[in-house]
């Protein structure tokens, strides 16, 4: 399984249109430095301001990224092997995007973070697990990408049976939620997840094969991807630069998704790694979706450990022990697969 934030549903079939996009797979790998950057500034810097400028201004569109990916991945490997299997297709699509699901919800559970009593019944108000399933109401919630990739998996295989013209009512449907904004509706979490998946399931489906290889080839086509990924980033920052307040405008938060992940997909094209940084880069893309839980795990007890200790508990030195102890839990997990049975049969029950 090469293709990590949609890991779990890389075997959906096995009928692929391309083989392995190497820059596209270490992308996932730097949005996975990039959340144990953001995380770790948000539990040990002391200033606001900074924990602010990293997330949401600078790392803002990462979160989005994880989707966006798992969108264009459906759209861009699977439509073939849809169309020769459309029930196999779905049955597995919607069998993964189920599993990561409920990753979302036993983590939550096991955080104390969903409360199952709804005592005046789902329309009540306060049935948090109809809000936040349904309705999408899933601030506070911890690892909601999760249940946003687990959504777009899901509703996938009903896009992906429709017409190409289908793909003017998905551009519709952003255009609509952006509007709203205008008119005081945001949309909660779980809208503009779904909405940003689809995007990217629409653009995997009209990004010739050929094109992407040639970003990674040609050093012009990357300098002019590079270039139009700052370009539309630098305008979602600054359409959505207000003091002490990040807007969440579905339309507007695309221009920095698309943008923030064609500029890391360009630049992917240019670094040559190599040895220890190549091998730990691969395994952060390999594993993309435990990393992207487990660095949480183990931000949150080196927290606890440190909290007291300022030297320990400081960005730089959080952020480094942080980042070596994810990359060994990585490759003992790799180790693990490969050697010893029982761990291979548990990945392969929990993540696929």
């Amino acid at each position: 399984m090469s293709n990590p934030a949609i890991q779990v549903a890389a075997a959906a079939t096995p009928t692929r249109v391309s083989g392995r996009d190497e820059s596209l797979d270490r992308v996932k790998g730097v949005l996975v430095l990039m959340m144990v950057i953001a995380h770790t500034a948000n539990l040990t810097l002391p200033s606001a301001t900074w924990r602010y400028f990293i997330y949401p201004v600078a790392l803002g569109f990462a979160s989005g990224s994880w989707i966006f990916i798992s969108g264009f991945l459906v759209g861009t490997h699977y439509q073939v092997g849809f169309d020769r299997d459309v029930g196999g297709t779905t049955r597995r699509l919607m069998g993964r995007g189920l599993r990561i699901l409920a990753i979302f919800l036993v983590v939550n559970i096991a955080l104390g973070k969903i409360n199952f009593s709804c005592r005046s019944g789902i329309t009540g108000g306060d049935c948090q697990a109809w809000n936040l399933l349904v309705l999408g109401q899933n601030q506070g919630m911890t690892f909601e990408i999760l249940q946003g990739i687990g959504y777009v998996l899901i509703v996938a295989p009903l896009y992906m049976a429709m017409p190409r013209v289908a793909t003017v009512g998905i551009t519709l449907l952003i255009v609509f939620a952006t509007a709203l904004h205008f008119f005081g509706l945001r949309a909660d979490g779980l809208t503009w997840m779904v909405l940003v998946g689809l995007a990217g399931l629409v653009l995997g489906w009209y990004v010739p094969a050929q094109s992407m290889r040639r970003v990674s080839a040609d050093p012009d086509a990357r300098a002019l991807a590079l270039f139009s990924g700052v370009l539309l980033w630098s305008l979602y920052q600054t359409a959505t630069f207000v003091p002490d307040k990040h807007q969440m405008i579905v339309g507007v938060y695309l221009l920095g998704v698309i943008g923030g992940t064609l500029a890391l997909y360009a630049l992917n094209g240019w670094i040559r790694w190599r040895g220890l940084a190549r091998r730990s880069m691969d395994r952060m893309a390999q594993y993309a979706l435990p990393a992207y839980i487990g660095q949480m795990g183990i931000l949150w007890i080196w927290h606890l450990l440190t909290r007291d200790n300022a030297l320990l508990h400081s960005y730089p030195v959080s952020l480094l022990v942080v980042f070596t102890l994810l990359l060994l839990a990585l490759a003992a997990l790799d180790w693990g697969r490969r050697h010893v049975p029982p761990v291979a049969t548990l990945y392969r029950v929990v993540f696929g």
